[in-house]
């Protein structure tokens, strides 16, 4: 084994760990993976494995989960492209099903996919990368913007880094349905989500919530970036975008295609500008160009979710310096902040009460000529429960 399939193993390794608390599926998916790139499978030195060594070398990775998932990915790809085949039995995403019972055959049926050279699965690798897709997420932004907005009380732009396809940029105009103790909220839309929200502030949660429909209709601009933006209209990107959500997950994959059906009309009518680029690269431009076009004092929001995890420190600098350029530059007449929703241990203070599997929220704004950073709160990866200590940050 090189050290590319060693670096590869380890990230596997860690990989398992966590999805033997979460997912039994993904467990074996992982571990079958694990066993193909440490060569202790049948068949593993056959060419599928050259093909996936030849195609990664080289590759910069930046996060340890990104591999694990990219191939995670592929192997659901093949599945949905064939519900009936011998993956797609096992999925749920495919009408199938998974038991304790069904590991043996099902290793099989992995091994299977991913051996021969050339083969579906590794054609995949070889035009993907990792995109964020979880609709969940843009609740990350959607309550503390709402919270911000009830002190400021202007007209809204979004710039979301790391956009994907523009799914959470849209959050605002999903059905919600939000219960917390002795209290319930709901907001009708197409796409219902549901949460459930706790806050030690819960008169300001109250007003943020109560504020979600004024805010949403002060919103003026939906900007994103990414380094790939996948055209929601074309069948090929779609089938990326499910392909990334975990396969035994159903509920979810119903989820992403309603949200693609709202994306899709929402980018027909013109609601998004979305830009193909690094985030290092396009910050400085969408803040010139905002401050050429807007006309009075905004509230701008910066926000990411699951998106800097990816950054070496190096990258992660930069954008806080061209943030916080733009802060003090271009828009010093308006109100900025910069939200962000990353792993825990990514970069960020964790808050007690946090656990291993989740994630932080924390709010940047500039104050006497820097970033400050505070922690809002915590919710899981793909948020269902949040809870937030604080709902504005000082």
């Amino acid at each position: 084994m090189n050290l590319l399939g060693a670096a590869i193993v380890e990230d596997l390794d860690r990989e398992i760990a966590f999805a033997q608390r979460t997912s039994p599926f993904y467990s074996v998916v992982f571990s079958a993976f694990r066993d193909f790139f440490a060569g202790e499978s049948n068949g593993a030195a056959e060419g599928g494995l050259s093909d996936i060594l030849q195609l990664w070398k080289g590759k910069v990775v930046t996060a340890w989960f990104e591999r694990p998932l990219l191939l995670s990915a592929a192997l659901h790809r093949v599945a949905l492209a064939d519900p009936q085949g011998q993956l797609g039995r096992f999925y749920a995403t495919c009408g199938g099903r998974y038991d304790a019972g069904d590991e043996t055959a099902f290793r099989e049926a992995i091994l299977a996919t991913i051996t021969p050279a050339r083969s579906a699965f590794t054609h995949f690798l070889t035009l993907q990368s990792l995109q964020t897709n979880e609709i969940s997420r843009g609740l990350t932004w959607l309550i503390p913007s709402a919270a911000e907005w009830t002190h400021v009380r202007r007209p809204v732009v979004l710039v979301e880094l790391g956009c994907s396809a523009g799914l959470n940029l849209m959050a605002d105009s999903y059905g919600w349905s939000f219960q917390g103790q002795g209290w319930q909220w709901s907001q009708f839309g197409s796409l219902r989500l549901e949460a459930t929200i706790s806050a030690d502030d819960q008169e300001g949660l109250s007003n943020a919530i109560a504020a979600l429909p004024l805010m949403s209709s002060a919103i003026r601009r939906r900007i994103g970036c990414d380094l790939h933006v996948p055209d929601v209209s074309d069948g090929s990107a779609r089938s990326m975008l499910e392909a990334m959500i975990w396969g035994d997950n159903e509920p979810r994959l119903a989820r992403l295609r309603q949200g693609l059906a709202v994306l899709e009309a929402a980018r027909t009518a013109g609601y998004l500008e979305l830009h193909q680029g690094s985030a290092l690269e396009v910050v400085p431009c969408i803040a010139l160009e905002l401050s050429r076009t807007l006309s009075k004092e905004h509230m701008v929001v910066f926000f990411n979710t699951v998106v800097t995890c990816y950054f070496d420190d190096d990258s992660y600098q930069t954008l806080k310096e061209h943030i916080l350029a733009a802060a003090l530059g271009p828009l010093r007449d308006h109100h900025v902040l910069w939200i962000e929703h990353e792993p825990v241990g990514s970069r960020n203070v964790s808050p007690a009460g946090a656990r291993r599997n989740e994630s932080v929220i924390t709010v940047h704004r500039p104050t006497l000529g820097a970033l400050t950073a505070t922690v809002l709160g915590y919710t899981e990866m793909h948020p269902r429960t949040l809870h937030f200590e604080q709902l504005v940050g000082k």
